[in-house]
């Protein structure tokens, strides 16, 4: 993720922090300023419209340099007190489809990322009524093989 990387080295120089002391209050700082901060304009001359990171993009960012410094950890370029702080344990009560619990429940606690913003999911798309006219207009028979033209489902 070549942004995100420019991005912590271009926040990290501006405030004048030192990478491999930083600490989580110092990263929950970075992840709003990704949301808040507006990205650099793509037209050559500058200028266009203002565009700006998304809470997915940011915690995408974060989550790489959170395993770049669980990385420097184990190197020993970072206080291995960090660690601690990048994640929290978390007991999990409904289990993934094929997930293997262990005996007793011994796998039911994983650690959770402890920084992460609100994300936003892409929204569902539905038809309107008169896509669904027009798909049962152009349906055939209950299966068939065809694509509906008039919105792209199956028809």
């Amino acid at each position: 993720m070549p942004g995100g990387r420019r991005s912590t080295c271009r926040y990290c120089t501006f405030h004048r922090l030192e990478w491999a002391q930083i600490t989580v209050w110092q990263l929950a700082r970075f992840m709003h300023w990704l949301v808040e901060e507006p990205l650099p304009s793509r037209a050559r001359g500058g200028g266009g419209p203002e565009r700006f990171r998304d809470e997915n993009t940011a915690n995408a960012i974060v989550g790489t340099v959170c395993e770049f410094l669980n990385f420097g950890i184990r190197m020993s370029w970072v206080d291995p007190e960090l660690a601690g702080q990048l994640t929290e344990p978390r007991y999990l009560r409904y289990l993934p489809k094929g997930f293997n619990p262990g005996e007793n429940g011994q796998h039911r606690t994983v650690r959770a990322k402890l920084l992460k913003l609100r994300g936003v999911d892409s929204e569902i798309e539905w038809l309107t009524v008169e896509q669904i006219a027009r798909l049962i207009d152009v349906t055939r028979h209950a299966r068939t093989a065809s694509w509906c033209s008039c919105c792209g489902a199956p028809a």
